[in-house]
């Protein structure tokens, strides 16, 4: 294979394209790590902060309280080499957090649906989507975009999202009743 053989402008997309997801998950990570746990972190301590105001000095609540806040203030404003010194997360740890946000989607009825329409949804799109650039939504009229849809009705069939949606039929529902037989 000659490098002139190439097509330059597809590995540049596909380049983009990886370099986009990757910078899209660093940045979700992140966002993760320090923003939202920082902003909710730094709500408890200020209401954790009145709680303390309003309990008396010498209840076992306020000591217990006292310890908490002290904790959580190191947590948030302790010394910079301290917060530098935090290593990544370990593998175990990512599969744990992987498992509980996995755990919160609900799961395909059908396994194998949900991969064809996946594959023929992803594959669709970037078929589409390379070899129609800048003609827009007339790509859904050709074989790329017919086999997107394809893809999509499959992810919705997986989940058994299109048998729920249809109105039940006159056969559908004779069949239904027990004892009788059913329609051919």
């Amino acid at each position: 294979m000659e490098l002139r053989s190439v097509d330059w402008q597809f590995v540049e997309a596909l380049i983009k394209t990886v370099g986009t997801a990757l910078g899209a998950t660093a940045a979700a990570f992140q966002a993760y790590r320090l923003g939202v746990r920082g902003f909710r972190s730094r709500a408890t301590l200020k209401r954790d902060l009145d709680i303390l105001a309003m309990l008396q000095p010498g209840a076992p609540e306020h000591a217990l309280l006292k310890a908490h806040v002290d904790r959580l203030i190191k947590t948030l404003y302790g010394s910079p080499a301290a917060v530098e010194g935090r290593s990544l997360p370990s593998p175990g740890h990512l599969i744990q957090f992987v498992k509980s946000v996995s755990s919160r989607f609900p799961r395909p009825r059908k396994g194998g649906d949900f991969a064809w329409g996946l594959a023929l949804f992803a594959g669709g799109s970037v078929w589409a989507a390379y070899s129609l650039r800048g003609v827009g939504w007339s790509s859904a009229l050709t074989l790329p975009g017919f086999l997107a849809f394809m893809g999509l009705s499959g992810i919705l069939d997986a989940y058994g999202l299109l048998d729920e949606s249809r109105p039940p039929t006159k056969a559908n529902q004779a069949s239904a009743k027990p004892g009788t037989p059913a329609l051919d």
